[in-house]
């Protein structure tokens, strides 16, 4: 999913204006004309260009490889958990319904405090829920597939009792 502009091009002279005290990490996203700012927000996410000591640089690179990590394995998590509300939506069972939608509730507040914790500069790797991600998000996926497969069953029962319906009204 990508960002659109629908308004009018900019000027070939246009600026943006100097960044103001409030605009924090927000000047920081907005959309640029080429992508080498992206670069320098990820490499150096505090903005003051100041060296920072090899170290600290991994221990950064691999909160962002986590967060982002993270980031990836609760949106497959969204995912998985928004098939089996629909799931529950369509057999009509309240108790699926309720708890799909727990799911939702329960991975979107995931999302908003990693974050929260990521502009706050809080994200720690020692207080990191999953310890491998990437086997998360493939588990994600795999249970993503297993409601699918349920879903896909559901629709072919509810197909096979219209066929029958079908045939039982022409035999008439």
């Amino acid at each position: 999913m990508g960002l659109c502009y629908l308004g009018p091009p900019p000027s070939p002279n246009h600026q943006d204006p100097p960044p103001s005290a409030n605009d924090g990490a927000i000047h920081n996203l907005k959309l640029s004309r080429d992508f080498g700012d992206y670069f320098g927000l990820l490499s150096d996410p505090h903005g003051d260009g100041l060296d920072i000591p090899d170290d600290e640089k991994k221990q950064l690179l691999q909160q962002q490889q986590s967060l982002l990590a993270n980031l990836f394995a609760s949106i497959s998590a969204v995912n998985a958990a928004y098939v089996q509300l629909q799931v529950a939506q369509s057999s009509c069972d309240l108790e699926s319904i309720q708890s799909g939608d727990g799911a939702v509730v329960a991975e979107l507040r995931r999302i908003s405090e990693l974050k929260r914790s990521y502009f706050r500069n809080q994200f720690d790797l020692r207080t990191n829920p999953i310890v491998h991600p990437a086997l998360s998000a493939q588990l994600q996926e795999l249970k993503t597939h297993r409601i699918t497969a349920c879903k896909l069953r559901l629709e072919l029962v509810f197909k096979d009792s219209e066929i029958l319906a079908l045939g039982a009204e022409l035999l008439e």
